[in-house]
């Protein structure tokens, strides 16, 4: 609502005592229903009317204007204009203008009086706005107000059970998401069990299987340096017989010595060469042990 405003009033009401705010509430529901608006905004803008009205009530001459508000939209707008230096609530404000669709606390005017304005959108009428105010003065005009009254606890009460029922709804369903929370937690903290022991005897089998290959390993490395051991000392114990059968045959082939037959040298020729032959595993085994050992 941007556009330049025409105000179409409707009555004016003076706020100078409880049930004066109870009027006004009466008449803005019942403005609300003549000008078509339904649902959930005539409930918020008459909380908001009756907070205000209650809020400002004492001040001096406070007044309420009910009227039809006309700019690029229509509105139900509800004017209050005091005279004292008396600002409403932070509070107040802040919930109107969450709850309405504009709120205007406008500045001092001309005639020294404050101005609040609260709006709700109506739909758009069929005639114009200036006829859709005339009907709506007329009702005004004939309202009972004790009937109205009732009308308005029954469309309170009506509201409060519609409350109260969507509550108990919401209760139930939250007790529905309670119970599958708790299955499903159940169920988490049962394959959380099993999983745990699972991990348990898991671990407890490569505790095992790791000692056990602990112990080979250690029986692996004891016969290696038992094999290393085995194979030098043999080698060398060889080696000295070896040695002395190798010498023993040179000696007996040596020119000096005495002479041989041809079938006696062709024999220590055999012994010599195969002591030779043998010197020479021996001499493979020993290398072969140091390696192994790491002393090669």
């Amino acid at each position: 609502m941007n556009a330049a405003r025409s105000l179409h009033e409707l009555i004016t009401i003076g706020l100078e005592e409880a049930r004066d705010v109870v009027t006004l509430r009466r008449c803005t529901q019942a403005v609300c229903r003549a000008a078509g608006v339904t649902g959930t905004p005539p409930v918020r803008l008459t909380t908001v009317v009756s907070e205000a009205g209650e809020h400002l009530l004492g001040t001096q001459d406070i007044t309420a204007e009910l009227c039809l508000e006309e700019s690029d939209a229509v509105a139900v707008a509800v004017r209050f204009r005091w005279r004292e230096e008396r600002r409403p609530s932070d509070a107040l404000l802040a919930a109107a203008a969450r709850l309405l669709d504009a709120t205007r606390l406008e500045p001092v005017t001309d005639t020294g009086r404050h101005e609040l304005v609260l709006c709700q959108r109506a739909p758009a009428p069929a005639g114009s706005v200036r006829e859709l105010a005339a009907d709506v003065r007329e009702r005004l005009a004939g309202t009972d107000t004790a009937a109205d009254l009732i009308d308005a606890l029954r469309t309170q009460n009506r509201q409060l059970l519609a409350a109260l029922e969507e509550s108990e709804r919401q209760h139930e369903e939250l007790q529905r998401l309670n119970a599958e929370l708790e299955e499903t937690n159940a169920g988490v903290m049962a394959l959380y069990s099993e999983l745990t022991s699972e991990l348990q005897a898991t671990n407890s089998g490569v505790v095992a299987l790791y000692a056990e290959l602990e112990d080979k390993t250690r029986q692996l490395e004891v016969a290696h340096e038992s094999k290393t051991r085995f194979w030098a000392n043999v080698s060398h114990e060889l080696r000295s017989p070896v040695n002395s059968v190798i010498s023993l045959a040179r000696l007996l082939l040596d020119a000096g010595a005495d002479p041989l037959s041809d079938e006696q040298r062709q024999q220590v020729a055999l012994v010599q060469a195969s002591g030779s032959t043998l010197l020479a595993l021996v001499d493979e085994l020993l290398d072969v042990a140091k390696a192994e050992s790491g002393t090669g």
